[in-house]
């Protein structure tokens, strides 16, 4: 016996109806034919953040995952450069200069 549930549309129309609730939880949203999601789920961002040589200075992402992607710019030029990273938690990180420099920071996931 063969079920006709209404058409892939219907099934679509109710898997979304469904879902919406645990997909706004996760920033994501469903409109018609668009899809938005909230950035913040996927990155964290902190500019003009000055560090201190050889001192450790703590970021919190709040990312929810503990390996995490990090770029980090020299304020004053734009410039990429590198720190020291540690993963610490599934919400934060460590970081340390080995110079006195202002950056901003991206954590993305």
């Amino acid at each position: 016996i063969e079920v006709q549930y209404g058409g892939q549309d219907r099934i679509i129309d109710d898997f979304l109806r469904i879902m919406q609730p645990v997909l706004q939880e996760d920033g994501i949203e469903i409109t018609g034919n668009s899809i938005a999601i909230d950035a913040s789920f996927l990155r964290f961002s902190a500019s003009n953040v000055s560090l201190t040589a050889n001192q450790a200075y703590t970021v919190t992402h709040n990312l929810g995952m503990k390996l995490v992607q990090t770029a980090f710019l020299r304020t004053s030029d734009s410039q990429k450069i590198d720190l020291e990273v540690v993963y610490s938690s599934t919400t934060a990180l460590t970081i340390k200069s080995v110079v006195n420099v202002t950056v901003d920071i991206a954590v993305s996931i």
